[in-house]
This record gives structure tokens, sequence and C-alpha cells, in this order.
């Protein structure tokens, strides 16, 4: 089978990694960590694209370009022009004005070290001073966990467990 100039192999045709990834000898467990290098490695660039959405978008909103070229609503443009959500548009404007304040997590979003949830969610609680220590407990606990933090945090109650935002 040829997809875009690649002939896949009969296991490739079932579901797993392209062939230039499965290709190379060696053997499954080595395949299966290549495969899985692949995938966190475009997860970051994923992660890089939003950043860089959300600033864009950001910037357009701020200065109404959306109306220069014909919409009447900002939301409008997203949809129709760039097939994006008003609603995941307008979080990723809220998120950029929030890291303004935070380097260190802007940074770990932009280079994808942070995930687009995590990144949100502790840009809602994060202050310059604790900022490094929500970016350790994010790196540290699974998205569930660090939610569970962020709520806690918003409440005015202490972080909990061999992990929270005080451990060292």
């Amino acid at each position: 089978v040829a997809l875009h100039g690649l002939r896949l192999h009969a296991r490739e045709r079932r579901g797993n990694c392209p062939g230039e990834v499965l290709r190379p000898p060696g053997s499954e467990i080595a395949q299966r960590e290549r495969c899985d290098a692949r995938l966190r490695e475009l997860v970051r660039l994923r992660q890089n694209v939003s950043w860089n959405l959300g600033r864009l978008l950001r910037l357009f909103a701020d200065r109404r370009l959306h109306r220069e070229l014909g919409f009447m609503s900002f939301s409008r443009y997203c949809r129709e022009r760039l097939g994006l959500g008003a609603r995941r548009a307008w979080l990723l404007i809220g998120l950029e004005r929030r890291l303004v304040r935070l380097p260190g997590i802007a940074g770990a979003y932009r280079s994808g070290a942070l995930s687009w949830v995590k990144a949100s969610a502790v840009a809602r609680v994060a202050s310059e001073v604790s900022e490094q220590r929500w970016l350790r407990l994010a790196a540290a606990v699974t998205v569930r966990r660090l939610l569970e933090e962020v709520a806690l945090a918003e409440t005015g109650a202490a972080p909990r467990g061999p992990h929270g935002l005080d451990a060292e």
C-alpha cells in the first residue's frame, strides 16, 4: 500500500507507526521506543503551535484586525477563517495573557515540556514567587492530580501529599 510516497508493510497497515519509524533494523522494543519518541516529539511540536497560536490570536483580537478583514466578530473570523472554535481561541488568548507574568511556565509550555492543560491550570494560581514550585509539581504529577492541587489552591487550602506544592 502506498501512502504519500511511502510503501507500508502489512503490520504498518494495521495501525502501527509509519514506515520510516519501524523499518530500521532492531528489536521490537527499540521500534516501540522510536515510535514513542516520535509521538512525544509531535506532541511537543503541537504545543509550540498552540503557544504561537495563542500569541497571534491575542494580538489579532486586541487590535480587532478581524474587522479590517470584513468579519463582524472575532468569533466568526476564528470559525470561518481558521476553523477554530471561539471558545478554544479565547482560552488560548487567556492563557497567553496570564503567561506574560510567568516566564518559566511560558517557556515550558512553548517548548512542549508542559501541556496546554497543565499550563492553563497552573497559570490560574501561580505567581512570580510560586512559579517554580508549580512547575516542579506539574512535572511530577498527572494532569488529574495537578487539577486537584490547583482546585485546592484556588480555595486557599494547603497542598497535600508527597508531591504537594511545598514538597522539595
